[in-house]
């Protein structure tokens, strides 16, 4: 392959792979909204006020329990991110024909 340029290698990409940092940069930016959902949704979580019953007795209820969802929501933009922006060395562990 050697006067083959990286975007016409054929491989599990989601869109024509683009020089600079971004290699695949509409899946990066949209990988960047899930960061941004996460932190929105946890901003949400912490800002609830607690909750009570019909006596007025407290839930009791971790708010570090409540951000176990947007963590994870979080979590997957960001390996996203990683994968489809930047596109380390170490992805072709799981994708050989990069």
């Amino acid at each position: 392959m050697g006067s083959t340029t990286r975007a016409a290698i054929a491989g599990p990409h989601c869109e024509p792979l683009a020089g600079g940092f971004l290699t695949e940069p509409v899946a990066a930016i949209s990988s960047f909204a899930f960061v941004l959902a996460g932190i929105v949704i946890a901003a949400r979580y912490l800002r609830r006020p607690e909750s009570r019953d019909e006596d007025g007795a407290r839930h009791v209820r971790s708010r570090l329990a409540l951000l176990g969802y947007p963590v994870l929501v979080a979590g997957i933009g960001i390996g996203s991110l990683v994968q489809h922006g930047p596109d380390p060395a170490y992805a072709s562990r799981w994708w050989p024909s990069r």
